[in-house]
Formats: structure tokens, C-alpha cells, sequence
């Protein structure tokens, strides 16, 4: 990733992978320093372009970029699919195919590798069935906890709601999926 100062309120990101840029990003300062706008664009994995919108309220500190920031509100261009799968007699195959992300994992808590091409070297997941409709996973980079998410399908099987807790943040970040 390389960061460009544009001006004092304007950032600009570049993401590659394998020298190939696959995201830029134009982060936003609002002029009373209390909030950032962050317009995402790039192509993912498989090809297909998004165009991602975020905004985050500043917490703590008060000059600039630096400071403690919590996501008021994020637009994806177009929602990733999640594809789920029996794997085993106790166990899932989870993958979202725009980024070509794959984790297989066990219900008894047994860290598992989690692959792709975006990645990070040593990303784990477990999961533990917490009752009939409902999962905790847990991520870890190098046996480090990143975050913690509860999985909750409807009793009618058609919503999965994802309520994902980030380690020293305390905004949960929740996702939807309708049942195709």
C-alpha cells in the first residue's frame, strides 16, 4: 500500500498485489476535523470492479489523519455472495468467490487455515455452534485475535446476520445475506 498527501484533507491510497494495483482509495478529511469520507475503487479477484463508500467520525485526538476513528456508515458498490457448504459431518465450507476466499471449518473450535489470494499469511478461523441457528467465529493472524463474529440465521433459514466485533473497537460491524 503507498499513501499519497494530496493537501492536508486528501489522501490518496494505492493497493497492489503482486505489483498490480487493485484498489485506489481518496480519503477525505471534513474541514472541522471531525470526520473522514472514504471513496474505494478497484477490481477484485475475479475480475469484477466495485466501488466502495465509507465514513468515520473521529473519537479521540484532534489534528488531522491522526487520531482514534469509529465507521458511521459503509456503502458497497455490490454485495459480495457468500456460498456455504456441508463439509463433513460437523463442519462448513465458506468462501466468497469475488475475492476467491476459502475457509473450511470444524464446529469444535479447532483453528483453521483460511486461504486466498488476498490473505494474510496466518490467518485462522475457528467456529463453536452457540444453539440450533447460531455460530461464534474467531479470527486470528498469528495466534493473535482480530475479531469475534456471531453468526445468526433466521428461524426460516432465509437471512444470515453477521455481527463482526473487532479487537479494541467497539462499533460492531454487521452484515446481511438473503438466501438465494
Amino acid at each position: 500500500m503507498a499513501i499519497t498527501i494530496q493537501d492536508p484533507n486528501t489522501w490518496k491510497l494505492i493497493e497492489k498485489s503482486n505489483g498490480t494495483t487493485t484498489a485506489t482509495e481518496t480519503w477525505t478529511l471534513s474541514q472541522d476535523g471531525k470526520l473522514i469520507s472514504a471513496v474505494a475503487k478497484g477490481v477484485r479477484p475475479d475480475g469484477s470492479e466495485f466501488e466502495n463508500h465509507a465514513a468515520f467520525k473521529r473519537i479521540a485526538s484532534s489534528g488531522g489523519f491522526a487520531g482514534t476513528w469509529q465507521v458511521e456508515d459503509v456503502k458497497l458498490s455490490s454485495p459480495s455472495l457468500l456460498q456455504i457448504d456441508a463439509s463433513g459431518t460437523d463442519g462448513l465450507t465458506v468462501s466468497f468467490p469475488s475475492d476467491k476466499v476459502t475457509m473450511t471449518i470444524s464446529l469444535d473450535g479447532k483453528e483453521c487455515p483460511v486461504e486466498g489470494p488476498i490473505v494474510l499469511k496466518g490467518s485462522t478461523v475457528s467456529a463453536k455452534r452457540i444453539g440450533s441457528h447460531a455460530l461464534k467465529l474467531t479470527d486470528k493472524l498469528n495466534a493473535k485475535v482480530m475479531d469475534t463474529t456471531d453468526w445468526k440465521l433466521s428461524p426460516d433459514g432465509k437471512v444470515l446476520t453477521m455481527t463482526e466485533h473487532d479487537s479494541g473497537v467497539k462499533k460492531p460491524v454487521v452484515s446481511v445475506y438473503d438466501r438465494q
